[in-house]
C-alpha cells in the first residue's frame, strides 16, 4: 500500500468518526456537497451494506469542498449494487424503510460510465416521494440486473438529466408521473449524462437503500462482480486516462493509469467476505 492510499484510507476514518455516520448510513458532510454530475459525485465512505444516504439540496450557491461555488440543484452518489433483485432506493418510507424529504422529489440510476438506466418521479398518485426497483415499468426494456458500481441521483420536480451535445436532451421521457422509466428518452442512447434542466424543489431528503454496500468493500473489484481477475483488468484499461471514472481508479490517486492495473494484478482472486 503506497503512502497516499494509506492517508486517504486514514483521513476517511477520521472523518467517519467524526460525522458518526460509518457503516451502514451515509450522510452528505457539512462542506462537502455530493456534485451534480461523476465527476463531482460523492463516494461514501465506509464498507459493508450501505441502508441510507441523508443529504441536502440548497438551490442557492454553495462553496465546494474544493472548488468554486456551485448551485445545489441535484445530487449524485456513487454505490456498489451488489445484489440487483433485491435493489430499490426511495424517498419514501416503502416497507417500513428510512426514506423521506422536505420537497417532491425525482431519483435516478445511473450506470459506471454514467448513461442513463432508471428514472422515478412519484411512488404513487398523489404522492411526491420516489421509488426504483430494478425494472422499468414503462415497457422499454430497461433493468437493473448486473451488480457492480451505480451512480444514485436526485434532483427536485422538475430537473431532469441531459445526454448529448448541442443541445443536451433528456435522458428519460417520464410519460406517466408513477412509472419506472428506462433511459427512453431523446438522449437515451447519447451517453454520459452531461448536465440537468432547470433546477427544481429543494430541502432535505433521507434515501432509503436496499441491495447495496459501500464502493470499496473489495477496492480492487472494479467491475464489482466480487472477483478480482482479468476482466477488471480489462475495465481498468479501457478508461486509461480518466479522471472521472471511481471504479477503475481503484488506487483512488485522482486517475485511472498503470497504478491501477499494477494494483489489481497484485489482488487477484476472489473477494474476501
Amino acid at each position: 500500500m503506497n503512502w497516499d492510499r494509506l492517508i486517504g484510507l486514514a483521513s476517511g476514518v477520521l472523518l467517519c468518526a467524526g460525522l458518526g455516520v460509518c457503516g451502514p448510513d451515509w450522510e452528505e458532510p457539512t462542506g462537502d456537497d455530493a456534485g451534480d454530475s461523476t465527476l463531482t459525485s460523492q463516494v461514501p465512505k465506509g464498507s459493508g451494506q450501505l441502508n441510507s444516504l441523508t443529504g441536502k439540496l440548497d438551490g442557492g450557491n454553495l462553496q465546494a469542498f474544493n472548488g468554486p461555488a456551485a448551485p445545489d440543484f441535484q445530487d449524485l452518489y456513487l454505490v456498489r449494487v451488489v445484489s440487483p433483485t433485491t435493489f430499490h432506493i426511495a424517498t419514501t418510507s416503502v416497507g417500513g424503510g428510512s426514506g423521506t424529504a422536505s420537497f417532491d422529489t425525482e431519483l435516478f440510476v445511473f450506470r459506471a460510465d454514467g448513461s442513463g438506466l432508471l428514472a422515478n418521479d412519484n411512488e404513487s398518485a398523489g404522492m411526491t416521494g420516489s421509488l426504483i426497483t430494478p425494472v422499468a415499468t414503462d415497457g422499454s426494456g430497461f433493468s437493473l440486473t448486473v451488480p457492480g458500481l451505480y451512480y444514485i441521483g436526485i434532483s427536485g420536480f422538475d430537473s431532469e438529466p441531459l445526454a448529448g451535445m448541442q443541445p443536451a436532451l433528456p435522458i428519460f421521457d417520464l410519460a406517466l408521473p408513477t412509472e419506472i422509466s428506462g433511459a427512453d428518452g431523446a438522449g437515451g442512447s447519447l451517453g454520459r449524462i452531461v448536465g440537468w434542466s432547470a433546477g427544481g424543489g429543494v430541502g432535505t431528503y433521507v434515501i432509503d437503500i436496499a441491495g447495496c454496500t459501500f464502493v470499496w468493500g473489495c477496492d480492487a473489484d472494479a467491475n464489482g462482480d466480487d472477483t478480482v481477475d482479468v476482466n477488471d483488468i480489462s475495465y481498468v484499461l479501457f478508461r486509461l486516462g480518466d479522471v472521472d471514472e471511481p471504479g477503475a481508479d481503484v488506487n483512488q490517486d485522482g486517475v485511472v493509469d498503470v497504478n491501477d492495473i499494477s494494483y489489481v494484478l497484485f489482488r487477484l482472486g476472489d473477494c474476501p467476505t
